[in-house]
């Protein structure tokens, strides 16, 4: 077992430590670290981490970034009496998710005390006598806010700067290291690579990660016989509320020329959420015209991530609205909402 990054000498060698390893296959797993902000006062920046390991909450955070990790540590830290500011880019969080239900999450943030600045740019953070200033272009003007700490929330990208790869004959790309359906290196048949460094297209979720090393070693064993052939894989946002999402966006639906079937509600109304008093809850599925496929879902809700599970198995086994509305299931419970969602 070795601690340090090894770096390739040729393609089927690497040093480290100071010491000499040769293997007839190497297997890349590095994962991916967080985006450097190339900004004066970087070194000032905290990552997540150190959201984790430090000792106790400082009393004021600016998350710079609204993501998965941004949101999930600045939900977190509200909940426990620190003032939050979120800095995004963009003019929304978590851009990738169904903006509709978005919405309703960053609602449910404000409600919170999350204060959000979004379209701004950050420029540079001052260390000052006890805290520190972050400074951002919005609008074309410059703003500043203090906080106690500042972390960098914005964004993740392949951890393999330190491995010399050309060296190895490794081709790379911005998403990671290039593959092919068996995850073997589309230059370096000796390589293979798994998880989130990997540029397979795969989400950069835990579960996907764990099914590319499935994959990784049956191929490794038994030659390539194993392909790439994911099912509708589910994410979540583990705030609160959480968000949960599967398949197609109703915009990503309708770019690739499905006619499609939309449910789009706020149900807070519905007995589950009555009875825990919780105001926010919606959700929106997608369906296909034609063939009654549920192509896509998005739910805010307490048990959020749940739910989403039951909809991999609705997807995964091309059920008809039909069939599921026929189901009984347990009640009162939050999967059987579901059944009111297609």
């Amino acid at each position: 077992m070795y601690h340090q990054s090894p770096k390739f000498l040729d393609e089927n060698t690497l040093s480290v430590e100071g010491k000499t390893v040769t293997a007839d296959t190497i297997v890349i797993a590095t994962g991916q670290k967080p985006l450097e902000l190339k900004i004066p006062g970087r070194e000032h920046l905290l990552h997540s981490d150190d959201f984790i390991h430090q000792p106790e909450l400082p009393e004021e955070i600016v998350f710079v970034g609204a993501g998965y990790i941004g949101m999930e540590f600045a939900h977190v830290a509200a909940r426990c009496g620190s003032k939050v500011t979120v800095i995004e880019f963009g003019d929304t969080p978590l851009q990738n998710f169904e903006q509709d239900i978005v919405t309703y999450l960053t609602e449910a943030s404000g409600n919170l005390g999350i204060d959000f600045i979004f379209n701004a740019e950050v420029t540079e953070v001052e260390k000052l006598r006890t805290n520190y200033r972050v400074f951002f272009n919005k609008n074309g003007k410059r703003e500043s806010v203090k906080a106690k700490a500042v972390f960098n929330t914005a964004g993740r990208v392949p951890s393999i700067d330190e491995l010399d790869l050309e060296k190895g004959n490794v081709a790379f790309e911005k998403k990671g290291i290039s593959v092919n359906e068996y995850l073997q290196n589309t230059t370096n048949k000796n390589v293979y690579a798994c998880g989130d460094v990997s540029a397979s297209g795969a989400l950069p979720l835990t579960p996907t990660s764990s099914q590319e090393s499935r994959i990784v070693s049956i191929n490794i064993r038994k030659g390539n016989t194993e392909k790439m052939d994911f099912p509708p894989v589910p994410s979540v946002v583990f705030t609160y509320p959480q968000l949960a999402s599967i398949g197609l966006t109703e915009k990503q639906a309708t770019e690739k020329g499905y006619e499609v079937l939309v449910e789009y509600k706020s149900v807070p109304e519905w007995f589950n959420a009555k009875h825990v008093n919780e105001k926010t809850y919606a959700y929106k599925t997608i369906r296909d015209a034609k063939s009654k496929l549920v192509l896509g879902a998005h739910i805010i809700a307490p048990h959020a991530g749940e739910m989403i599970n039951l909809f991999v198995l609705i997807m995964c086994g091309k059920l008809k609205c039909e069939a599921i509305k026929a189901m009984i299931f347990a009640y009162p419970t939050w999967g059987n909402d579901i059944k009111g969602m297609v």
